[in-house]
């Protein structure tokens, strides 16, 4: 007696008609044991069904329908298993048969065993099995290891459409499909075709979180693996990536990899460059000897739909099938464990030094603990580098140094592992203080992050290059996510204007922050006797606050009634040596400082000078205004929110002239002793207004809320 065979109905996923659709239609009419086929049901927009019809091929005696996709229902289709598929791909033409062949259990999705991908792509991928020991959970992130086409028992489908969005993405799909305890198997000697379209795998949304919820695990340290550090010497040429290779001589010990050193480190370091090479020496092989006869023979058949494919006369590269480091998902629950269940409020930024940013993140927790306290706050440092302020992060702050962490991680896993910290944290609100990592995450995984908690970004000013050209993640991040973020969070209402003009931003996507500022009473002094002026100049020497233009300025001064005090040091750019500036009579250096002027007492000194290229609300500025010292500054960014030319301080407009900082300062070594002191004290008043620790809270709260 022969077996019976399976009803199928076919799902197409089109969001809209092209050509794809039409071929992937005639796919469906030249499978074998077709008869069994009781209907194809193609999900498009509504717009354009009615004129759909005369345009696909003709189907003998299988039922054409069209539905909505927020209204397909897989309660409705005819068949017991369901053949889903996406306009443009093609599945081999054994495909039925041999899924008739195979035991089938329950609680099962099948895929076949082989793609072809082509298009804006090329390259050929074997499906793993999700039981399979080298599939990982988070590795279905990276790349479309299942493809797109799949056969499922419609009450098992049921399941999954009941707790799942497919249609929205098919990465988030199996992802949903894991998470209801389904298995993800293999059809064997199976072939599908999945067309590569140019942003295909760029943007997707996010998979369900439960798959990756292990919070009710009881996370021990002695799980998380310790990677042992190589003690192989390196040459002097490869000192400067010596993380990397010891990075990448870790993997290789771990994959057991047999090729020589040489090809091990440059395959892990230089990925991109080494697969290029690869694939050209993979060419001189013959194809036979890559793919097998079945794959070869039901890629031939599919030439007769898509001329473009066919069994290529040099073969294409194979994508690996561990395209992650397998202690991903352990690295997850490590990071996971530094935090509690419910999270209020995650800050991310690169690392805690003594600049603007890192000050802000610091009146940033503490203003939110005392606006907030009963929310849960989260902090976390992505770059890899050393962190000096953070013994002034209270203490109750839930706290980890991802960007030190996982030294075994290339790039892109660290991304993936921060993206699928950021959806399983579920925080309810993200902020970004600066966060190289996150603003790239955001530029890539925006709308769909954003689906799981509300986005921050902060944003302070414009930034140039060295030759002027303008740059910063003003310029090359917040056009491009703003729409996606709860709100741009910046310190001064001139980089709102900038933006708005320049990209045509909604202003009411920002919102102004001013950093707060501890003022002192100031007394009126008595500048009519003074015989010389001190002058304070206090900032990181980087070429943005114009050292070039201080030293120009301090050769014009010998001889007059002016001693010129200079603090800081060199934090990114190392060009500029302060002891260029020793060599001059009236000028002494100090190097680097802490506590900012309140820690060098400030107060001491007569006037502060601030030169800078760009600035958003420089913290030094407020805090020289709050120790009552007259300021000469840059007229840039938006310090003329603080200082009014002639009410509040001097503001300088031809800023890469050194002789106009110097007229300032003249000027108001020549004022009047009553007028000199109502300018501090007009500053001083503004500064209570607009920069006090009561109005920071209360912007904070509206923010936050």
């Amino acid at each position: 007696m022969s077996k019976k065979k399976r009803t199928y109905s076919v799902i197409i996923n089109s969001p809209d008609y092209d050509l794809g659709l039409y071929k992937t239609v005639r796919n469906i009419t030249l499978l074998e044991g077709h008869p069994y086929l009781k209907e194809v049901i193609i999900l498009v927009d509504k717009k354009i069904m009615k004129d759909l019809l005369l345009k696909l091929p003709t189907l003998k005696g299988i039922d054409l329908h069209f539905s909505d996709i927020r209204n397909f229902s897989a309660d409705n289709c005819k068949g017991e298993n369901l053949l889903f598929l996406d306009s443009g791909d093609y599945i081999s033409l054994n495909l039925l048969e041999r899924f008739e062949e195979i035991e089938k259990e329950d609680n099962r999705l099948y895929v076949p065993e082989e793609k072809v991908f082509y298009g804006e792509q090329s390259y050929t991928h074997t499906s793993l099995s999700s039981q399979n020991e080298l599939f990982t959970n988070i590795s279905i992130l990276t790349a479309n290891i299942w493809g797109s086409s799949f056969l499922v028992t419609k009450k098992d489908y049921i399941r999954i459409q009941k707790s799942g969005k497919y249609f929205m993405g098919i990465k988030s799909f199996y992802c949903d499909v894991l998470s209801v305890g389904m298995v993800v198997d293999v059809i064997p000697q199976t072939l599908s075709f999945i067309h590569v379209r140019q942003d295909f795998d760029k943007k997707h949304l996010v998979a369900s979180k439960e798959i990756f919820n292990k919070r009710s695990v009881k996370i021990k340290s002695s799980d998380i693996k310790e990677w042992e550090k190589s003690s192989i010497i390196l040459p002097f040429f490869l000192s400067k990536r010596t993380k990397r290779i010891r990075s990448a001589l870790t993997k290789i010990k771990e994959k057991e990899d047999d090729r020589m050193i040489l090809k091990k480190i440059a395959s892990e370091l230089f990925p991109k460059l080494y697969l290029k090479l690869f694939a050209l020496k993979e060419k001189r092989k013959k194809s036979e000897n890559v793919y097998s006869e079945w794959m070869l023979s039901e890629w031939r058949k599919i030439n007769v739909i898509e001329p473009k494919l066919y069994p290529p006369s040099t073969p294409l590269y194979r994508e690996s099938q561990t395209p992650l480091n397998q202690n991903v998902d352990n690295y997850l629950y490590d990071i996971l464990s530094h935090f509690p269940k419910e999270l209020d409020v995650l800050i991310l930024c690169p690392w805690l030094k003594r600049g603007g940013a890192d000050k802000l993140v610091i009146n940033l927790i503490k203003g939110l603990k005392q606006e907030f306290p009963d929310r849960k706050i989260g902090l976390i440092t992505t770059e890899g580098t050393s962190s000096e302020i953070l013994s002034e992060v209270d203490k109750d702050i839930y706290f980890f140094d991802y960007g030190n962490s996982f030294v075994a991680l290339n790039s892109v896993e660290k991304q993936i592992l921060l993206k699928r910290f950021l959806i399983e944290v579920n925080a309810d609100k993200v902020v970004n203080v600066n966060s190289h990592s996150l603003f790239d995450l955001l530029l890539s995984d925006s709308k769909e992050l954003s689906k799981y908690s509300d986005y921050y970004c902060f944003c302070f000013s414009t930034s140039r290059t060295k030759e002027g050209q303008l740059t910063g993640f003003a310029f090359d991040f917040i056009p491009y996510i703003v729409n996606d973020l709860k709100s741009v969070i910046t310190d001064n209402h001139n980089i709102i204007k900038v933006l708005s003009e320049m990209f045509g931003l909604d202003p009411d996507s920002f919102s102004v922050l001013y950093q707060p500022v501890h003022s002192i009473d100031i007394e009126d002094k008595d500048y009519t006797k003074k015989e010389s002026w001190d002058v304070l100049w206090a900032s990181r020497i980087d070429y943005e606050k114009l050292p070039g233009v201080l030293q120009n300025l301090l050769k014009k001064v010998e001889g007059l009634n002016m001693n010129f005090h200079i603090y800081g040091s060199s934090v990114m750019d190392k060009s500029f040596n302060l002891r260029k500036l020793e060599k001059y009579k009236n000028v002494r250096t100090y190097g680097a400082y802490k506590g900012g002027l309140h820690g060098i007492h400030g107060e001491k000194y007569d006037l502060f000078l601030y030169t800078s290229w760009f600035d958003g609300m420089p913290n030094t500025l407020l805090e020289a205004i709050s120790l009552g010292l007259p300021v000469v500054a840059s007229n840039v960014g938006g310090i003329s929110e603080i200082i009014k030319d002639g009410e509040t301080g001097l503001l300088v407009d031809n800023i890469f002239n050194e002789d106009e900082y110097l007229e300032k300062l003249i000027q108001y070594t020549r004022m009047d002793n009553n007028n000199l002191n109502q300018v501090r004290k007009n500053a001083m008043c503004r500064l209570h207004a607009e920069h006090s620790w009561e109005k920071y809270r209360k912007t904070l709260h509206n923010i936050f809320k």
